[in-house]
């Protein structure tokens, strides 16, 4: 009866250790939980910030994108206005020109 009495003992000391291992491993295990869920907190909030960065940069992306539209729009007009005023001041030149021959024409009568 001591022997059992001293196995039990043992056993009970064996399963004591054990039960004290699994609770320090529990505890290790709750800790890296609460690290690694605070770390997943800390990239989701990064994670926001940069979306609202990147829509931020889109929403320049297309303002500027318009802006450029809409200077090649007008740098268009511009151009074709340049070459309008061009053609009416060839137009303007060659009546100029032709001014002393009308007035050489005009004094003949």
């Amino acid at each position: 009866m001591t022997r059992d009495k001293a196995q039990m003992d043992n056993r009970l000391k064996d399963t004591q250790s054990a039960l004290i291992e699994e609770e320090d491993k529990g505890k290790a295990l709750t800790k890296q939980k609460v690290k690694l869920e605070a770390m997943l907190n800390e990239l989701e909030d990064k994670l926001q910030k940069e979306e609202k960065a990147h829509e931020a940069l889109d929403k320049q992306k297309r303002k500027l994108e318009n802006m450029i539209h809409s200077l090649q729009d007008n740098l268009s007009d511009k151009e074709s206005r340049v070459v309008e005023l061009q053609h009416s001041l060839d137009k303007t030149v060659e009546d100029v020109a032709r001014l002393p021959v009308l007035c050489v024409d005009t004094t003949a009568f």
